[in-house]
């Protein structure tokens, strides 16, 4: 398509491109292009229009489920969504019951016995096997494998979405639980640097600075792995997102006890005066056994 002139704009409502062209010529041609026998067509105009639709150049709006993440909510809303959360075990009962009952309608009379007609006297059975009689053994066999598939493939569903809903439960309580154990985090950090401050006396900057470390290494790990236990559900939200304040508040209040006594448990010379002393004990205590 050739011309002389044309515009090209958006429509008021910006849904569609339009093309006006004016004074050109529009070539087309019909046919298959493997062989030569084609229609060739030649239409003169003065003004053309074509107008393209922009509807899929349109950008859609995701909804927030595609950015939702737990940490991102307030406790108040962590609150609703784990209360609303914590009623899966009652909803896919009921719902399991609903969809997997009407395949095992044997299951209301599993306590009634089984028994068969037989010369006017009622027999008792010790296997089902027996009231099936062996024309139609394998048309029930089929339908019962048909139906156990259904019951399968139903309750592979149910139990996908219900561990689902678990793994988010979890999140959502881990999360609720990390809002408070990072601030109780930082008063058990500051009792324990507290008295370490004043228990070493020597060394500078550098000996407090290396205890420091080593206790958040202690409480980065034991909380990595209380979140890990809690992901796996080898451990409650509680118990795992609270181990490392579990592990560092007794190690805090035996340096709060040991700085409140004026302790010299980080003093190089106490520890080889009592090692002196112990050896010049265990010595003594050698000479006189030998003497005895």
């Amino acid at each position: 398509m050739m011309a002389e002139s044309g515009v090209m704009r958006l429509t008021k409502d910006k849904l569609f491109l339009e093309f006006i062209l004016r004074n050109g010529w529009r070539y087309e041609e019909k046919g298959s292009r493997n062989t030569t026998n084609t229609q060739f067509t030649r239409m003169g105009f003065r003004e053309y229009k074509k107008v393209f639709d922009l509807k899929s150049f349109q950008m859609n709006k995701s909804g927030d489920s595609a950015f939702y993440d737990p940490k991102m909510l307030s406790l108040r809303q962590l609150n609703q969504t784990i209360d609303s959360l914590q009623n899966v075990d009652t909803f896919y009962l009921k719902k399991s019951e609903k969809e997997v009952a009407p395949y095992l309608r044997f299951s209301h009379f599993i306590d009634t016995g089984w028994a068969v007609i037989d010369t006017s006297r009622i027999k008792k059975v010790s296997k089902f096997s027996q009231l099936i009689p062996d024309s139609i053994r394998v048309a029930i066999t089929d339908a019962a494998i048909s139906q156990i598939n259904s019951v399968k493939g139903n309750v592979g569903v149910l139990a996908t979405d219900y561990n689902e809903k678990n793994k988010s439960l979890r999140l959502h309580e881990i999360e609720w639980h990390r809002k408070f154990t990072l601030s109780a985090a930082c008063l058990v950090l500051f009792l324990i640097g507290a008295p370490l401050g004043s228990i070493i006396r020597r060394g500078g900057l550098g000996t407090p600075l290396v205890f420091a470390i080593i206790f958040f290494v202690i409480f980065h790990l034991f909380n990595t792995f209380g979140e890990k236990f809690v992901k796996s559900d080898q451990a409650s939200p509680l118990t795992g997102m609270w181990l490392s304040t579990f592990v560092l508040i007794p190690i805090g209040a035996f340096l709060i006890y040991k700085a409140m006594r004026d302790s010299q448990l980080f003093n190089q010379e106490f520890y080889y005066r009592s090692f002196k002393q112990m050896r010049s004990f265990l010595i003594n205590f050698k000479s006189s056994k030998k003497s005895s």
